[in-house]
């Protein structure tokens, strides 16, 4: 067998080293120009003529197989690519928004006299800022120490021959292998500063819904004063005669020091609740305030209305700001129809009229 094999290839090699001459001859008296090649090159050189022309097709082939998921992928980015720049112009427009939305809060609390003015009530952007990438921060550094351990654990297992498990698989096993390329890169999971813009961004936002629920109880609580405060002018009409101090009686020549305001108009004007509150008492008394209704308010305010010609509530009552109790008389001691107005702040009068020129 091996001299078979030997005389086999003794003639082959033989024959392979044959050579054949290529002239080329040319027109008129120049040089005939002569070239001997091997068999052995002549068919080296139609093999790899042969191959590359058969590779040519096949990746041409190739391509053409490919070219859809190509143009798919081409669509794919592009989409993706207006997709990023739509949330890029909506990010930017969210941002002028919220400076817009920030600027009118800050004059609202300078306009409410909670804040300065120029003083701005918000944190400044660079602490945001800061802010944003210390959470982004420790985030990363939380995602890092999770991934790492389940890296950790994902080899462990793929060394006992336990690859296919259960918990890591498909996207769980691309996403460890993605991470422990970046992490061999760079030892820690950076996010971009897009995603901290967006974050400081929550944050800006964040702080602006605490400052409008401030500003929110703010106007709650002043609401349940401005209710309860006996800031109401509590006729339907009316001028004013007479002012809270000192005067000359009305019914003489001597001084007197008047408990109140008066205002006059016609006998029937309605008088309304100046702030809600519970009637103490609508009675009428001998001491010269005639018929009169006595309101008690929060924050230890009383109200009393007197000379009533009629009276609409009674005592015990719960009644609200602007309700009418009664109608303006001349009931009482009194030198004409007009209604008697007090203040008073746990018992003791106080000058009504601040509250009456306030409104």
């Amino acid at each position: 067998m091996k001299k078979y094999i030997k005389k086999v290839w003794k003639k082959v090699n033989n024959r392979g080293h044959e050579r054949i001459t290529f002239m080329v001859i040319p027109h008129g008296e120049a040089t005939i120009v002569s070239i001997q090649l091997s068999k052995f090159t002549i068919y080296f050189a139609l093999f790899i003529t042969i191959s590359v022309l058969f590779a040519s097709v096949v990746s041409m082939q190739l391509q053409e197989s490919i070219r859809p998921e190509v143009d798919q992928l081409n669509d794919s980015n592009r989409t993706y690519y207006y997709e990023r720049e739509q949330y890029v112009d909506k990010f930017k427009e969210l941002q002028k928004y919220q400076q817009k939305l920030k600027n009118k809060l800050n004059s609202l609390f300078e306009m409410a006299n909670m804040s300065e003015a120029d003083v701005d009530i918000f944190l400044d952007e660079n602490i945001l800022r800061k802010n944003a990438a210390s959470d982004m921060q420790t985030e990363s550094d939380q995602f890092s120490v999770h991934m790492i351990a389940m890296l950790n654990e994902y080899n462990k297992k793929k060394k006992a021959g336990n690859g296919s498990n259960e918990n890591i698989k498909g996207v769980d096993s691309q996403l460890l292998q993605e991470f422990s390329q970046v992490y061999s890169q760079q030892k820690s999971f950076k996010y971009s500063s897009e995603v901290v813009s967006y974050r400081e961004l929550y944050l800006d936002i964040k702080q602006t819904e605490y400052i409008l629920s401030i500003f929110e109880n703010f106007l709650e609580e002043r609401d349940i004063v401005q209710k309860n405060l006996p800031y109401y002018w509590p006729l339907a009409g009316g001028h004013f005669t007479s002012f809270y101090g000192p005067r000359f009686s009305p019914f003489g020549y001597s001084s007197e020091f008047h408990l109140g305001v008066d205002m006059a108009d016609r006998i029937g004007t309605p008088v309304y609740a100046s702030a809600e509150g519970r009637v103490i008492h609508a009675v009428y008394d001998n001491s010269g305030y005639g018929r009169n209704v006595l309101i008690q308010h929060k924050f230890g305010y009383t109200t009393l209305y007197a000379h009533l010609n009629s009276v609409s509530v009674y005592a015990g009552q719960y009644v609200s700001k602007g309700q009418n109790i009664g109608t303006l008389g001349e009931t009482g001691r009194a030198t004409g129809p007009h209604l008697h107005f007090e203040v008073r702040i746990d018992g003791k009068h106080i000058n009504p009229l601040p509250y009456l020129t306030s409104l």
